[in-house]
């Protein structure tokens, strides 16, 4: 029997999928509303893993120091998308807020092995959001994340643990790589495989080299399923949350710096 896990926990929002084995065309329902214009952008996204978005646009403003308002027009909705024979992992959220959802769902029946190990490598792409001021300015998606993933498995112990590395943060409107930002690598702590073989656990790392600020808090986790017959892949998902006190001015005053970012991955053998 096929597994799905809609970990909406991540996310403040809930995503919905209606997927057609044999055509994989899939249908979104997004906090309750079934998403239709959801496009892929072939430019984008990294290896397997898609990127998509709604490019209606939804109006963000923002005043400067000066006091002027700018108004700029972004797109209201992105997500990613990781699919197979075997399995299908889709993220989805409204930009300019955190309302999202995440499915992981099995499209054929896995066994988890019981003796042996193996090491599963493959693509990550993610987004990054940036907000100021206990969301006096919205989250706003800033860069997409591209990079490297590696799971380890050990069947007899029944653990998994793994690293998202060489992250490269790329700007969401050139897709230029970002000279100046980077990112120390994403480590998955090590994580018990339940019976139908899903895992979840924490993460450490994943923050910005250039931040030298000793409160600042970061808080990480990680989700997913072992896929293919014999548990050959695996899918999952990855969320950040950094908050800098302090971080950033708003109107003249020192506002709390918050940034998410959440991304998915799908890994082999």
């Amino acid at each position: 029997m096929a597994v799905s896990v809609n970990a909406s926990e991540q996310l403040n929002g809930t995503l919905e999928l209606s997927v057609d084995k044999a055509t994989g065309e899939t249908v979104f329902v997004l906090n309750g509303v079934e998403e239709t214009n959801l496009t892929t952008n072939g430019e984008l996204g990294n290896g397997l893993i898609e990127h998509l978005e709604d490019t209606d646009k939804v109006s963000y403003s923002f005043t400067n120091t000066d006091g002027t308002v700018r108004h700029y027009p972004e797109n209201r909705i992105y997500g990613a998308k990781a699919q197979s024979d075997d399995a299908i992992a889709v993220l989805a959220f409204e930009n300019l807020s955190d309302n999202g959802g995440l499915v992981l769902e099995r499209l054929t029946d896995t066994a988890v092995p019981q003796v042996g190990q193996a090491t599963m490598l493959g693509d990550y792409y993610g987004y990054w959001q940036r907000g100021e001021g206990d969301g006096v300015i919205p989250l706003l998606v800033l860069y997409f994340f591209s990079g490297d993933a590696e799971l380890s498995v050990d069947f007899a112990d029944q653990t998994v643990s793994g690293k998202i590395t060489d992250r490269i943060l790329r700007n969401r409107l050139t897709n230029i790589p970002s000279s100046s930002l980077e990112f120390t690598d994403i480590v998955f702590e090590t994580s018990t495989i339940d019976g139908f073989g899903g895992f979840a656990g924490a993460t450490t790392g994943g923050q910005r080299t250039d931040w030298d600020d000793n409160d600042a808090t970061l808080t990480g986790s990680f989700e997913g399923l072992l896929t293919g017959s014999n548990a050959t892949g695996a899918i999952g998902a990855v969320e950040i949350v950094t908050i800098v006190p302090d971080g950033a001015r708003f109107e003249g005053e020192l506002v709390p710096l918050e940034t998410i970012e959440v991304g998915i991955f799908s890994v082999s053998e």
